[in-house]
């Protein structure tokens, strides 16, 4: 997959992407890859969260988690990392469009949804809103 023409890239960003279901995983995987980042990807949030602590590799620039997983659901990463890494942008993926779901996001703070099944312009679009944010 070449570079996406028009997407800010940075390959020195590392984006982690935590999601259970392998054939997002792979696509996804590709289409961050075709924005210009680095990419690690999870199949679960408690090898996320053990990646993390560990401390393995450079530091992450983002971290794109699917809200709705076996182990761990996206809120609960959510909260994780906003105790852990306070300014660390952190992207909740779902494919459940409702107004219910938007609101618990927001109430807990969730800045940033991206919605399955995503395009990588939509992708790239809210990689770099969210990597915007900590540029201050």
């Amino acid at each position: 997959m070449a570079q996406v023409e028009g997407i800010s890239t940075d390959k020195s960003r590392l984006i982690l992407l935590c999601d259970d279901e392998l054939i997002l995983r792979k696509v996804a995987r590709k289409m961050i890859i075709a924005c210009g980042y680095d990419v690690e990807v999870f199949d679960s949030g408690r090898d996320l969260i053990d990646y993390v602590e560990k401390e393995q590799g450079k530091a992450p620039s983002a971290v794109i988690i699917d809200l709705q997983m076996p182990d761990m659901d996206g809120v609960a990463l959510f909260r994780y990392f906003r105790r852990t890494f306070p300014l660390l942008p952190v992207i909740i993926s779902t494919g459940h469009v409702d107004e219910e779901i938007i609101s618990s996001a927001k109430a807990i703070g969730v800045s940033y949804l991206l919605y399955k099944p995503y395009s990588i312009l939509e992708l790239g679009r809210v990689l770099n809103l969210a990597l915007a944010s900590t540029e201050h």
